[in-house]
């Protein structure tokens, strides 16, 4: 009885390693896309800038020479030739999406983008009637993560579901701050 119960155990234990190996997903395109200082090859990522921002945006590794697409729901596509672009993100603060589908449409990358609301846009402690606090002239210790960020994400009951990376969402990094929306975040591509 013992060993049958050792065997069925057994086997249960191997069903849900094999499961748990074909759930498993990279997310992953077959390409990959340089952003500042980033090389991103996840399906979907979001990217954050201030409104009017350039960025430049170049397939790093092509599985051939041929040239991928860029489309964009908003914003100006300044320059785009042999799978390099410069994009400017609106002026207006919101969300947008660049995609970037490689040659015969085989794959995709959607980048969520993000236009912050500028950090000048604070009155005292306070962005659109949210708290967000103060932050010091120098930051702790001369350390960069310190530093004031340039903007903030605003989350909003439309773009609270969407997706900065394969498996987190927007509204993950959400404070437990009362109230209703907009509610506002810090968040950096690294």
């Amino acid at each position: 009885m013992r060993q049958s119960r050792t065997f069925a155990t057994s086997i249960l234990l191997m069903l849900l390693t094999v499961n748990m190996i074909y759930a498993y997903t990279s997310e992953k395109t077959d390409f990959s896309v340089n952003y500042k200082e980033e090389v991103i090859q996840y399906k979907v990522f979001g990217i954050y800038l201030l409104p009017g921002e350039q960025v430049d945006l170049e397939i790093s590794n092509p599985l051939d020479n041929r040239n991928h697409s860029l489309e964009v729901t908003a914003g100006t596509i300044v320059a785009g030739m042999n799978n390099r672009w410069r994009w400017q993100a609106p002026q207006q603060a919101g969300n947008y999406i660049i995609t970037i589908m490689s040659p015969a449409a085989s794959d995709t990358m959607i980048l969520n983008v993000f236009v912050m609301v500028p950090i000048q846009d604070m009155e005292g402690e306070y962005l659109n009637g949210y708290r967000i606090g103060s932050y010091p002239e120098k930051p702790l210790r001369e350390l960069k993560v310190y530093e004031k960020p340039k903007g903030f994400i605003e989350i909003t009951a439309q773009n609270q579901e969407l997706y900065i990376s394969p498996h987190f969402q927007l509204k993950q990094f959400i404070c437990k701050q009362g109230g209703g929306f907009p509610k506002y975040v810090v968040l950096r591509e690294r």
